[in-house]
């Protein structure tokens, strides 16, 4: 039986907006905005699969092999770059799409690209492969084709799945950010590193679950959401989720997991036995469940202990599928912690983009002080998991 899928909420002025992207891809945009001031957007981009044709197209790549489909993701529609006669043709997509969701962000915020005092910016695929931009970061890119100043701070995070979450948190727990115009990008071409679906650059299960999106907000830290409680952790996978980043030349081969340094955090991730990304499936989801819900259980006794008379309002958590998040309710219940996690992002897993666009899809029903928890994970493996106290701007 598939998801029952929360409704993408939009009125008439923001109802979602989709427009070609060259002759086989486009790009849909959906707005959000709040009573409380807080506003944000998404974007996905990219050649469009559902039913019929990404069936098609999982069985022609595997050879009419039914055993490599999968039917229980949740997943109904995903945004994949196509095969282009140019690769360099797939990096303009999504800055193309990137562009839309920066710009449409200002507005629905109204403020000027003068008005940024800060990007905050996470993805797991970060490098731009092309001679004019290689070496400038994402976020400077972004901030100098939206006419930002570039010399305001920027941070970026390259951690897979947990990419926009940890920036999330990050930015709210920064005191140098408090009271000040922050611009929070996530974006994630992901599907840029294995176009189409050859077999031999990415698994079965990863070609049938990711997907090219993104999700931007402005946010002023302290004002629009103020950080209660949390935690972040690395627990090294050996391989249950792996993958050739496009930044690994960043890392440092005798530092660890999770490194820092120049505006930049990064987490190694294991090496996939071949091609750019291999996922082992059953024991993929086994492990986020089995590492995930001790953490988030750890945080709703801290959030219990500081606000005792004030539970969890609202839950946004990372899609990564929906086995995953109906195993982390299934665990958390075993221990007496009973949390409604809507499925809200039935287009694809977009890596470290999921959790900001499910946190956009679910903001409408956030009421001034109502607690937040939001539980951001990914590959590597690491976890984001806090709660916030919404603000009015």
């Amino acid at each position: 039986m598939p998801p029952k899928e929360t409704p993408i909420r939009s009125d008439d002025k923001n109802r979602p907006t989709t427009e070609r992207l060259g002759s086989t891809s486009s790009i849909k945009l959906e707005r959000y905005e709040t009573e409380l001031g807080i506003a944000g957007a998404v974007v996905h981009w990219g050649e469009i699969f559902e039913g019929d044709n990404l069936r098609s197209a999982v069985l022609t790549a595997f050879e009419g092999d039914e055993d490599k489909l999968i039917g229980s993701s949740g997943f109904t529609t995903l945004y994949r770059t196509p095969i282009l006669p140019n690769p360099s043709d797939a990096i303009y997509q999504e800055l193309n799409a990137a562009d839309r969701l920066v710009t449409t962000t200002l507005g629905l915020n109204h403020w000027s690209s003068g008005d940024i005092e800060a990007i905050a910016l996470g993805s797991g695929a970060p490098v731009i492969d092309d001679p004019q931009l290689v070496d400038q970061t994402y976020a400077a890119i972004l901030a100098q084709r939206a006419g930002i100043d570039t010399d305001i701070p920027m941070h970026e995070t390259y951690a897979a799945c947990n990419s926009g979450g940890y920036e999330l948190a990050r930015i709210l727990r920064d005191p140098d950010l408090h009271g000040k115009k922050v611009l929070l990008v996530a974006m994630e071409g992901l599907t840029r590193l294995f176009p189409g679906f050859d077999p031999q650059v990415a698994d079965n299960i990863s070609l049938q679950v990711f997907s090219n999106g993104g999700a931007a907000f402005g946010i002023i830290p302290g004002i629009d959401m103020r950080y209660l409680v949390g935690t972040d952790q690395v627990i090294v996978d050996e391989g249950a989720l792996a993958a050739n980043p496009p930044y690994r030349h960043l890392l440092d081969p005798n530092e660890g997991p999770w490194q820092e340094g120049g505006g930049v955090s990064m987490l190694r991730l294991p090496t996939p036995e071949k091609g750019e990304i291999y996922m082992k499936g059953v024991p993929t989801t086994k492990f986020f469940i089995k590492n995930t819900a001790p953490i988030i259980k750890q945080v709703v006794e801290a959030h219990h202990a500081l606000s005792p008379d004030h539970g969890i309002d609202h839950v946004v958590s990372h899609h990564a599928s929906l086995p995953v998040i109906e195993g982390l309710k299934r665990r958390l219940q075993k221990d007496g912690i009973e949390l409604d996690i809507p499925w809200v992002v039935p287009d694809g897993n977009s890596s470290g983009a999921t959790t900001l666009i499910a946190l956009a899809r679910q903001m409408s029903d956030f009421k001034e002080g109502d607690h937040v928890l939001i539980a951001s994970f990914g590959a590597g493996a690491s976890f984001s998991v806090f709660v916030v106290e919404i603000g009015r701007r």
